[in-house]
C-alpha cells in the first residue's frame, strides 16, 4: 500500500530493541506521520504483545507505511534475513533514525541508506550514556567490553605500570583470570565472526571497529547525533572529538500534553520501584537490606501504602532478589505489587496510576517517569545501589531536570522527595531539531 504524498519525507527508523520503542520511536512517529512516510524496522528483543498490537495500529491508521520484525546478527539464519530485508526495501529514503552507529546490523543498515547520498542519518539516544560520561566524570575506566577489570589510572604512567594494575585486579579476585580469559577469547572470536567472516560472505564487505565504537552509541559514523541534555553533550565532545552536529532536544514523549498543576490528582499511597541492575545475578543481602530500608523510609515520609515493583524487562527469571524483597516489604504489611514489565508498558503504568513517587536506580526508566509523570510526582534516583559497574554515582544518569538524587548507603529525607518542575523550556522539540538537521546544508 503506498498512501504516500509527493511533499511527505521519506524515512527509515531502526529500533533496536522491543523495549524502548513505545518511549522513544512511537512519539516520534505520532508527532510526525502527517510530514513523514515511515517505513519501520524493529528488532526481535523483548517486544511485548502491546508493542505488538500498537505496530498493527498504527499501520491500520496509516501513521506508518509498513513495519518489519528483524533479528539480531547471531547467526548465518539471520545474516541471510537481514539482507532479505535490505534488499526488499527500494526506497531511497531522506532520514534514518537509529539508536546507534556502532553495531554490525547498525552500519548494514546505514550503508543501505547512504545508496541515497542525501539521506540524513540521525542518532537519537534511547539508553544512559554511561561509558561516555564515566570516562568523562570517573576517576577509573573499564577497559574490557564485558566490565570484568577496571583499575585506577590517576598514578599509572606507562605500560608497564598498567600491567602491575591490571594484573593486580586479576590476583584479586576468586576465578577472574579464567573469566577474563575466557571472556577475552569469546570476544574476538564473536568479533572475528560477527565483523568479518559473515559481512564478507553475505555482504562482500568487512565492518572494523573504530575506537568509539566501545561507547556503544555515536561513534562518528553518523550525520548528526540528538540527546536529551547538555552534560551528555559536553561528554561525547570530549570522548568522541570526531563527532559533528551533536544537537540537544527535549525528550519525544516531553510533547505530552499535561494538566494544569492544580487540576492534578495524585493517587496517594503509590510508589512506583524501577530496578533496572543485576539482571542476570543476584543482589548482594546488603544492598537487599538497604533497598528495603529506603523503601520503607520514603513510604513513611510520603505516607505510601502500596508499593508496584517494576524490574527490567531483561531481567532473568531466574534471579530471586526482586522477590525476596518482595517478601520483606508484605512482612512489612505493605501492600505489593510485581509488575510483569514484558507485558506492561511503563507510560502507560504511570498514566494510569499517576503515582505518588517513583524511584529507581540510575536508568532511562528514571527519564522518562521524570518525563511523563505529573509535576506534583516526586521522581528520585537512588544511586549506590547494585553491585554492577561502574561505580553509581549522580553523573551516570546526565544532568536530566526532575530527578532527585539519593544515596542508598545514607538516610533519605524530604529533601530526596521533592516534585521538581521542568526548568528549562527552552529546550527544542526533537521534530523541530530533526528538521533543523535536514534543512541544514552543510550537515554533509
Amino acid at each position: 500500500m503506498n498512501f504516500s504524498d509527493m511533499g511527505k519525507l521519506k524515512v527509515l527508523i531502526y529500533c533496536g530493541n522491543g523495549y524502548c520503542f513505545n518511549e522513544i520511536y512511537l512519539p516520534l512517529i505520532d508527532l510526525n506521520y502527517k510530514s513523514w512516510d515511515v517505513d519501520l524496522l524493529i528488532n526481535d528483543y523483548y517486544i511485548s504483545n502491546i508493542t505488538r498490537i500498537k505496530l498493527n495500529q498504527l499501520v491500520d491508521d496509516k501513521k506508518i507505511k509498513s513495519y518489519k520484525i528483524i533479528q539480531s546478527l547471531h547467526s548465518i539464519n539471520s545474516y541471510s534475513k537481514v539482507k532479505d530485508i535490505k534488499e526488499s526495501l527500494s526506497n531511497l529514503f531522506d532520514i534514518f533514525i537509529l539508536g546507534s552507529d556502532s553495531g554490525v546490523i547498525d552500519r548494514v543498515l546505514i550503508d543501505y541508506v547512504k545508496m541515497n547520498k542525501k539521506c540524513n542519518v540521525i542518532i537519537v539516544q534511547t539508553g544512559l550514556l554511561w561509558r561516555v560520561h564515566q570516562c568523562l566524570n570517573s576517576s577509573y575506566y573499564v577497559s574490557n567490553k564485558n566490565n570484568v577489570v577496571s583499575f585506577d589510572t590517576k598514578n599509572i604512567v606507562n605500560y608497564y605500570d598498567i600491567l602491575l594494575a591490571v594484573l593486580g585486579k586479576l590476583v584479586a579476585k576468586k576465578h577472574t583470570i579464567k573469566i577474563v580469559f575466557l571472556n577475552f577469547i569469546r570476544a574476538k572470536f564473536n568479533s572475528l565472526i560477527y565483523h568479518y567472516i559473515y559481512p564478507l560472505l553475505f555482504f562482500r564487505k568487512i565492518y572494523r571497529k573504530n575506537i568509539y565504537d566501545v561507547y556503544g552509541f555515536s561513534s562518528s559514523r553518523s550525520d548528526a547525533t540528538i540527546v536529551f541534555d547538555k552534560s551528555s553533550v559536553k561528554a561525547l565532545k570530549q570522548c568522541v572529538p570526531i563527532l559533528k552536529n551533536i544537537h540537544i532536544s527535549a525528550h519525544p514523549l516531553s510533547y505530552c500534553q499535561k494538566p494544569p498543576y492544580e487540576l492534578i490528582k495524585i493517587n496517594k499511597g503509590i510508589l512506583l520501584v524501577n530496578f533496572s541492575h543485576n539482571l542476570n545475578d543476584e543482589l548482594e543481602d546488603d544492598k537487599i537490606n538497604k533497598w528495603t530500608i529506603a523503601i520503607e523510609r520514603i513510604s513513611e515520609l510520603a505516607s505510601i501504602n502500596d508499593i508496584h515493583i517494576r524490574c527490567h524487562p531483561r531481567t532473568s527469571v531466574n534471579v530471586q532478589w526482586p522477590k525476596k524483597i518482595v517478601n520483606i516489604l508484605e512482612k512489612e504489611k505493605f501492600n505489593v505489587v510485581l509488575i510483569d514489565s514484558i507485558s506492561t508498558d511503563l507510560t502507560g503504568s504511570i498514566l494510569k496510576y499517576n503515582y505518588s513517587g517513583i524511584i529507581g536506580s540510575p536508568s532511562t526508566s528514571l527519564i522518562v517517569s521524570s518525563t511523563v509523570s505529573s509535576n506534583k510526582t516526586f521522581v528520585t534516583c537512588i544511586f549506590d545501589s547494585s553491585s554492577r559497574s561502574p561505580e553509581e554515582k549522580p553523573w551516570i544518569i546526565g544532568s536530566i531536570e526532575g530527578i532527585n538524587f539519593a544515596d542508598l548507603n545514607q538516610k533519605i529525607e524530604d529533601e530526596h522527595l521533592l516534585s521538581l518542575k521542568h526548568k528549562n523550556n527552552s529546550i527544542p522539540f526533537i521534530s523541530d531539531v530533526i528538521k533543523l538537521i535536514v534543512s541544514n546544508e552543510n550537515i554533509k
